[in-house]
């Protein structure tokens, strides 16, 4: 038993042992990875059909600049328009800083329609 040849044998032998035992954990680990984005394939899929009825119906309330026939339009289709969130209207308006100017009518904001095209809004 103490022939090197032997030993050198029995330790090949052991490392092949743990090498098929790592091969399986990685098979098994591969299979749940497979599994983890074939999930998150069809999470992005359902996402992106979320923000493309969103979309949808923002389009659908606001309309084309185009064929807008009003001379000033609220806040918020104006930030639809110029593809900004509200707020930033609203602090445009506040320091009177942005590249487009409200009007005031009853302590609300009216962004002139004319401008928006200006900016080359959608």
């Amino acid at each position: 038993m103490d022939d090197p040849l032997f030993q050198t044998l029995t330790q090949l032998a052991n490392t092949l042992a743990i090498l098929a035992r790592e091969r399986d954990l990685l098979a098994v680990a591969m299979t749940r990875l497979t599994t983890d984005v074939e999930y998150l394939q069809g999470e992005v899929s359902m996402l992106r059909e979320q923000v493309a009825v969103q979309v949808a119906v923002k389009f659908a309330l606001y309309g084309s600049l185009a064929s807008e026939t009003r001379e000033h339009v609220d806040t918020a289709c104006a930030a639809y328009h110029l593809g900004r969130k509200v707020q930033t209207l609203r602090k445009w308006a506040c320091y009177e800083n942005g590249p487009v100017r409200p009007i005031r009518i009853h302590a609300r904001l009216a962004w002139a329609v004319t401008d928006l095209r200006r900016l080359g809004c959608r």
